[in-house]
């Protein structure tokens, strides 16, 4: 009797770290790098920021800076799995660089940054991510 009950018991425990092993896995999916270039009219974008929202969950964002037209994520911090939309955002400059820009006589680095305003909105760009997926992505904008 007391072999049937530590059975039992053992039975529990496998059960119950199965289980939390489980719940584990589901609050921490697997994550993935991507790495790609983005230009505008065929010229490097100087600086914006790409966010990706997954479409079937739009909790899932993911925002990476775009630098001389370059850009990257790494796996740790970088999306799950599935189809995302991408938005390219423009960066708001600096109050030294418009102040800056003011003094030399330079152009209005407000004007000089502005992305095609469809590029922001969600169904212009769209990316699958996955194991069976390519991490490289080139965005080639357009102005209207």
């Amino acid at each position: 009797m007391t072999s049937k009950r530590h059975r039992r018991c053992y039975f529990g425990l496998f059960a119950l770290a199965t289980l939390l092993s489980c719940l584990g896995c589901a609050k921490n999916p697997e994550r993935y790098a991507l790495e790609g270039q983005v230009t505008i009219e065929g010229d490097p974008l100087d600086r914006g920021t790409l966010v990706l929202i997954h479409t079937q969950d739009p909790q899932w964002q993911v925002k990476i800076p775009v630098r001389a037209g370059h850009w990257q994520v790494d796996a740790d911090r970088g999306p799950i799995a599935g189809r995302y939309d991408v938005l390219v955002v423009s960066p708001q400059p600096e109050l030294e660089e418009v102040e800056q820009a003011m003094r030399e006589g330079g152009e209005n680095p407000l004007l000089s940054m502005s992305i095609p305003p469809r590029y922001s909105q969600a169904g212009a760009l769209s990316i699958e991510v996955g194991p069976a997926h390519d991490p490289h992505h080139d965005f080639a904008l357009v102005a209207p």
